[in-house]
């Protein structure tokens, strides 16, 4: 039995809340959107960027979620407030490459953790990539 759309993107999204991966889901015009979730800016593009760039070369859309915007992930900055706005802009200029549209979720790097409201949060977000109706 063939899975619906819907269905589709709401396991892949459910299925990478917290590993960088890709998912997928046919539209009727046979082009896939693909949505790649990362916990942390730069987790997609070390994981599938490739995979990312295949997909957008054969004229497939992409979008990337990311979980926070890795606020704490510097050893050089400390201004947390910084690190994720510099973070955030290094995502963006890396999702050109893919031609995709980013959402920033926006968690604290360090507080993302596996709960119910972390799971709406990404649900509510798939809209915005055209993956659920």
């Amino acid at each position: 039995m063939a899975m619906t759309t819907r269905r589709l993107a709401v396991l892949a999204a459910l299925g990478m809340m917290m590993a960088p991966c890709a998912g997928a889901a046919e539209k009727p015009d046979g082009k896939l959107n693909i949505l790649a979730f990362g916990a942390h800016p730069d987790d997609v593009e070390l994981n599938v960027g490739g995979t990312l760039l295949k997909y957008r070369k054969a004229g497939h859309n992409i979008f990337i979620a990311l979980a926070t915007s890795g606020n704490t992930g510097s050893n050089e900055m400390t201004d947390t407030k910084l690190i994720g706005e510099t973070r955030e802009k290094e995502a963006l200029e890396a999702a050109k490459f893919y031609g995709a549209k980013v959402r920033f979720l926006r968690n604290d790097d360090e507080r993302l953790l596996d709960t119910n409201e972390t799971r709406t949060q990404v649900l509510d977000a798939l809209p915005d990539f055209k993956l659920l109706p």
